[in-house]
């Protein structure tokens, strides 16, 4: 992902209300480039831990077929409108921001 801008330490120390060391580690485990499924649910599960979420949940797309596809794989934060790290499958890149704002802005995917 060398073509993708990371937010800054300090984006991400406003948008997931963490200190910049926390926010540090959560920008160097996203620039470590996973390519595969399991690499980006560890990565997703490494940022759980440090942001002090809940776990790793995905949510479907209608456009899902067989299994996971199309929906957001993100950490929970135990409220749907809270700032978390989410990797859109569509698109295939981490985003910054609340699920549910991302759903309700796209009703024909979701």
């Amino acid at each position: 992902m060398a073509n993708r801008k990371l937010p800054s330490v300090k984006t991400l120390c406003a948008r997931l209300g963490c200190d910049s060391t926390i926010a540090g580690a959560v920008r160097y485990v996203l620039s470590k480039d996973p390519r595969t499924d399991l690499e980006i649910n560890d990565t997703l599960e490494t940022i759980s831990v440090l942001i002090h979420g809940y776990c790793v949940e995905y949510v479907a797309s209608r456009q899902d077929t067989h299994g996971r596809g199309r929906g957001l794989e993100y950490v929970n934060m135990g409220d749907t409108y809270a700032q978390t790290i989410l990797y859109d499958c569509l698109t295939k890149r981490f985003i910054c921001g609340s699920w549910s704002d991302i759903v309700e802005s796209q009703p024909a995917r979701f």
